[in-house]
């Protein structure tokens, strides 16, 4: 039961972020987050989701067991803070967070449930994939039942690790399902770095190791797939020669280098991404403006105009390749440790009154880096 607030007592709101794309943002949760002071998120929660929040809102990291996070919310609402607990997809299809939202309402803490668009809905649809009315969701990370799972009508969607392809084709295999079945494998679901393989389940455990671009028999570009995974297991992944829309567009894959400022960017940003492409560093484009500008009205020469170009495009494209470095796949094992860990009882304030008052937060955009350490905290 939701029981009703003291006057010294704050709220829990949980906020689903949907799958990645910024604009699968609710209308209410894109309110909720704009107004958040206190936000804890799922450390794979996008930059661009957090950005939405204001530069004055403090941002942690949810890291830890149900309980704890739990524990956490509890201690800032009955500081009277308002808590924005955001969650990767949509919040009560994810286990961990529903046992967070039980031990919130078992405090007597009062709280909201802004549900997002489910990860294992939406990217399917943009990996041209459609999953009909009967489908199966499970996440492999925390263990399934494979003869039950093996022997389910329709379409399977499941989340998993590159280090537990052999594991899904196994288990499916073993109990029944064809090796021939067709597997669409995506990665970075629903945002411009998505990548989609198809596969069967007869070579789907070629894709062991650190990333399935260490793996034979991928195909071509399967070295770009990495990190968490959505696997599409069923006859419907055929349709994808017809249904691909969001990665066939004309610009997909591009990084387009738009000369303007942040705040004049927007427009032609918006226009780049219906085509598919993603825009680059508008630090770069600001500099290229005022570079030029330099030499246009002759405060620099064409050696130094040059140079200073020269110096801005390598260090643009370190940053790039540094943000396309490949993201270690969660630990596995936490992650069903923190899963099946029960419940305990909520946590006594006193308990939590050093969590309910951290040290300040740099301001801007440094208040919304989300530390990324442990990514066993979200499932989806």
């Amino acid at each position: 039961m939701n029981r009703a607030p003291s006057a010294a007592t704050g709220r829990v709101e949980f906020v689903g972020s949907g799958p990645g794309d910024p604009g699968l943002l609710t209308v209410r949760a894109h309110a909720a987050l704009a107004a958040a002071p206190l936000i804890v998120t799922d450390p794979a929660v996008p930059e661009a989701i957090l950005a939405v929040a204001s530069p004055d809102a403090e941002v942690r990291s949810a890291v830890g067991l149900p309980s704890d996070i739990a524990g956490e919310l509890v201690a800032a609402a009955r500081a009277g803070r308002r808590v924005t607990r955001l969650v990767g997809g949509d919040p009560l299809t994810v286990d961990s967070v529903v046992q967070e939202a039980i031990a919130v309402a078992a405090a007597g803490v009062p709280f909201d449930v802004i549900p997002g668009v489910p990860t294992g809905t939406a990217v399917p649809a943009y990996a041209g994939v459609p999953i009909g009315s009967v489908h199966v969701e499970a996440d492999v990370r925390v263990g399934v039942d494979w003869p039950r799972l093996a022997a389910t009508p329709g379409v399977l969607v499941l989340h998993a690790n590159p280090s537990q392809l052999a594991e899904v084709a196994t288990g499916l295999t073993e109990f029944g399902m064809a090796a021939q079945t067709p597997v669409a494998v995506t990665s970075s679901g629903t945002t411009t770095r998505q990548k989609t393989v198809e596969l069967t389940l007869g070579t789907l455990p070629g894709g062991i190791g650190a990333g399935l671009g260490s793996a034979a028999g991928l195909g071509a570009g399967a070295g770009e797939v990495e990190g968490p995974l959505v696997l599409t297991v069923g006859p419907e992944v055929g349709l994808r020669s017809e249904l691909s829309w969001w990665e066939s567009r004309a610009l997909y894959g591009w990084r387009v280098l738009v000369p303007r400022t942040k705040d004049q960017a927007g427009a032609m940003t918006e226009r780049l991404a219906v085509h598919g492409a993603e825009r680059a560093l508008w630090v770069l484009g600001y500099v290229t403006l005022v570079l030029v500008g330099s030499w246009r009205m002759g405060r620099l020469d064409r050696g130094a105009l040059l140079a200073l170009s020269a110096a801005a495009a390598v260090v643009t494209l370190l940053t790039v390749l540094w943000r396309a470095r490949p993201v270690p796949a969660p630990d596995a094992a936490a992650a069903a440790d923190r899963c099946a860990h029960p419940i305990e009882a909520a946590p006594r304030a006193s308990r939590n009154d050093s969590r309910s008052s951290p040290g300040p937060r740099a301001a801007g955009g440094a208040a919304r880096r989300v530390r990324r350490r442990c990514s066993a905290s979200r499932y989806v």
